[in-house]
C-alpha cells in the first residue's frame, strides 16, 4: 500500500459541509467548470491559451471531454464504507486514488514555480506527476521539489548522446529514492535496469521495493525471471505475492501451473484472482478457468 498523505479524501467533503454550518464557503470553486473560469481570470491570456488550447481547432480535445462526460460511477448500495480504499496500481505505481498529473511542458508560461509547484501539490497528496520532456525546470529540481512518484514522458530526440542523457538523470533521480527507503523509487529502478537487460540488479530492486511493502514488485520479480527461464525463481516469487494477496501474483501463478500441467493447483490460483475485485485480471481469470473446464466428449 502507498503511504497514507493527510486525511481520507472523503474527508474533504466532510470539511466543507461543516464550515458551511458555521458559514464558512470555500476559497475556490468546486465545480470544474467554475474552476476553470477561475483560472482564466486569474491567468494571463498568454498563459491561459497554452493551457487551455488544443491542437489544430481543438476537436479532439472537445470530443475527449464529450467521452468522459459519459462515464458514470456505479454506486454500491449496502456496503461497509467504515474503511474505503480508492488506492490503485497503475504501470507498477502505486497511488492513493487513481488520479495523476499529465505531462505538461513549459508551465513557468502559468507560473514563476512552474513544474515545481506541481511537484509539491501532487507530492501533498502522493499523487504521481509525469514530468514532460518539454519542463522549463531539471528532472532533479522537480524530484526535490515533492515527495510522491514520478513518471517520465520522453520525447525520443534525434540526438542519442542526449537522450541517453535523460535516461542517466532519471536513473539517478530513481536510485536516489531508492537510497532514502521509497519503495516506488526502487520499483522504478527495477524497471529501467530490467529495460536494458541488467537482471541481477533489477531483481535486487524489486525485492527492495518488495521488502518496503511494494505490491507489484514481487509479481514484477517473477514475470522477469519466468521470461528469462529461471522458473524456479519465478514460481517462489509468485507465491510470495499470492501468499501477500497480489492478484497479479496469484494469476501469474496460475499461468505457470497451468503450463506444466498442474491443472488443480492452477484452478486455485485463477480462483484467488478472480475474487481480488479487479474487473479486468477477474475477466482474464475466468476466461483461464474456463480453458481449464474438462470436455463434454470426455465426461
Amino acid at each position: 500500500m502507498p503511504a497514507a498523505y493527510g486525511p481520507p479524501f472523503a474527508s474533504y467533503q466532510g470539511e466543507i459541509f461543516l464550515r458551511g454550518l458555521a458559514g464558512e464557503r470555500p476559497g475556490q470553486p468546486l465545480a470544474w467548470s467554475e474552476l476553470a473560469q477561475a483560472a482564466q481570470r486569474a491567468a494571463d491570456p498568454q498563459g491561459w491559451d497554452y493551457v487551455a488550447g488544443g491542437a489544430g481547432t481543438s476537436d479532439t480535445m472537445r470530443a475527449n471531454e464529450e467521452a468522459f462526460r459519459r462515464w458514470r460511477i456505479v454506486p454500491r448500495m449496502l456496503r461497509d464504507v467504515s474503511s474505503r480504499d480508492l488506492s490503485v496500481t497503475v504501470l507498477g505505481t502505486e497511488c492513493p486514488a487513481p488520479v495523476g498529473l499529465a505531462p505538461v511542458g513549459v508551465q513557468t508560461v502559468v507560473h514563476d514555480d512552474g513544474e515545481q509547484a506541481s511537484a509539491r501539490a501532487a507530492g501533498a497528496v502522493g499523487l504521481p506527476m509525469t514530468v514532460s520532456t518539454m519542463s522549463t525546470t531539471t528532472l532533479e529540481e522537480i524530484a526535490a521539489a515533492g515527495d510522491g512518484p514520478k513518471w517520465f514522458q520522453l520525447y525520443w530526440p534525434t540526438d542519442r548522446d542526449l537522450a541517453a542523457s535523460f535516461l542517466a538523470r532519471a536513473e539517478a533521480a530513481y536510485r536516489r529514492a531508492d537510497e532514502c527507503g521509497d519503495a516506488n523509487g526502487a520499483f522504478n529502478l527495477g524497471v529501467l535496469l530490467e529495460s536494458r537487460g541488467d537482471i541481477a540488479g533489477a531483481g535486487a530492486a524489486y525485492q527492495r521495493a518488495a521488502g518496503r511493502g511494494h505490491a507489484a514488485a514481487t509479481s514484477n520479480l517473477g514475470v522477469m525471471l519466468e521470461e528469462h527461464g529461471y522458473l524456479a525463481g519465478a514460481e517462489a516469487a509468485y507465491r510470495r505475492a499470492d501468499e501477500a494477496g497480489d492478484a497479479n501474483g496469484a494469476f501469474n501463478l496460475g499461468i505457470l501451473l497451468e503450463g506444466r500441467g498442474d491443472l488443480s493447483e492452477a484452478e486455485q490460483a485463477y480462483r484467488r484472482a478472480e475474487e481480488s475485485g479487479d474487473a479486468t485480471l477477474a475477466n482474464l481469470a475466468r476466461s483461464a478457468r474456463l480453458d481449464l473446464a474438462r470436455s463434454a466428449v470426455g465426461v
